[in-house]
């Protein structure tokens, strides 16, 4: 017989229809010509009965569930990721440069340092970076930091530096662009004062990765002390002018028969050139080898200029408060290369930002000597600071900034080879 609720075909006699669950008539009958046709039944619950199958939309009504939570869950992640991605806090890139006479990282090692300090969501932010002698780029998020260095780097040479006073520099990122305040710059320290302290700390900050290798790190110190203790006999056998003596006869005179204090034209090893004749009487002159160094006779804590013989590849970076020039090839791909310290910024900036100058407040009257000699009577200090102020204490007017060095130029020193 048949089902008179959905047509199916059942047994005779059974009370359910197997298919559809509807109560069937106590006798049978045919199957209607068509079922969508026929009186509809009222639907009960199937029995439990052995064999009787899951009515099919239980079935439907799962498998969209399925699909729903599926959908909800893929919703979900792509929201997540969204919100990942809008959230994430950009990032600016900032070049950091540290002036270190001397050094190339291609030879000697990088320069530790240490950047410090609080993004603009509050959170407390410190990085150390091994910078390079022609800078390095970093990325940093929006905020304030502090730039120091924490240990010497060693050139070549066996050169270390005066880290105690490099200086700081505050720098501030914000909208894709960052600013810099104050300045840093490392001081070559004499052969004959450093200290085995010094030495062994430029030297565990080689191991620590400043240095390319462990080999490295320890020709490095090696040449450290090499040249420490040979500077260091040098003294004790009475000095001599490749010591660091003033240049010039063994009785103060020069080969044309000046006296010190007139005298205008200097040799090293390697070059000959002359001083300003601003200079002439006001400065005193240091020869090392195939380099030299010039300091203000009254202030001699603190160099005008160092005249270094380099190969043409050599790279001596410099920050805002540095001027460096090189002369062109003077034979074998060897140039002259000259560094000065901006001393009137320098200064400056200590004075109207409240921090410690390199190496030290000028004494009375250092900061204007200093200024004269470096710009040639170009620009004053108070012109300096009065530029400065104007400023909101950044720095000076272009104008004003170019004047203080402008002495330090090759054509100053008619730099000649030998």
């Amino acid at each position: 017989m048949f089902c008179t609720n959905c047509g199916a075909q059942v047994p005779d006699g059974v009370a359910y229809c197997t298919s559809c669950g509807a109560p069937l008539a106590a006798s049978g009958g045919e199957k209607p010509a068509d079922a969508r046709t026929a009186p509809e039944a009222p639907r009960t619950a199937p029995q439990s009965e052995p064999g009787a199958p899951e009515p099919k939309p239980a079935r439907r009504r799962g498998l969209v569930a399925v699909i729903v939570v599926a959908v909800l869950v893929i919703v979900a992640s792509a929201g997540a990721a969204a919100w990942l991605l809008l959230s994430r806090p950009s990032l600016t890139s900032v070049t950091l440069a540290i002036g270190a006479e001397g050094l190339d990282s291609a030879s000697g090692t990088t320069i530790p340092v240490r950047v410090a300090g609080t993004t603009a969501a509050g959170e407390d932010y410190a990085q150390d970076v091994q910078v390079a002698s022609g800078g390095t780029a970093v990325e940093l998020t929006d905020g304030a930091y502090e730039i120091s260095v924490t240990a010497s780097p060693i050139a070549a040479d066996g050169t270390i530096y005066d880290v105690e006073h490099a200086g700081t520099a505050t720098l501030t990122v914000g909208d894709g662009a960052a600013t810099i305040d104050g300045s840093i710059n490392l001081e070559p320290v004499p052969a004959d004062e450093a200290t085995d302290e010094q030495i062994e700390a430029a030297y565990q900050a080689a191991l620590a990765g400043s240095a390319a290798d462990e080999q490295t790190a320890e020709a490095l110190r090696d040449a450290a002390l090499a040249r420490r203790d040979e500077a260091v006999a040098q003294q004790g056998d009475g000095g001599a002018a490749s010591s660091g003596e003033p240049a010039g006869g063994s009785d103060g005179t020069d080969a044309g028969g000046d006296s010190a204090d007139e005298q205008r034209s200097f040799s090293t090893s390697a070059f000959s050139f002359d001083i300003p004749d601003a200079w002439v009487g006001r400065v005193r002159v240091e020869v090392d080898g195939a380099n030299a160094t010039v300091y203000a006779a009254d202030f001699p804590s603190r160099a005008l200029v160092t005249l270094r013989y380099v190969p043409s590849s050599a790279d001596m970076g410099t920050d805002m408060s540095g001027v460096v020039f090189h002369t062109g090839d003077l034979g074998g791909g060897m140039v002259v290369m000259g560094y000065a310290d901006d001393w009137a910024y320098v200064f400056a900036s200590s004075e109207l930002g409240g921090t410690a100058a390199r190496g030290g407040a000028p004494a009375a009257g250092e900061a204007e000597e200093l200024t004269e000699l470096q710009s040639l009577g170009a620009v004053s200090y108070a012109d300096v600071l009065e530029s400065m102020r104007g400023t909101g204490y950044v720095s000076p007017d272009p104008a004003v900034l170019a004047a203080t060095a402008a002495g330090i130029v090759p054509e100053s020193f008619n730099i000649r080879a030998l």
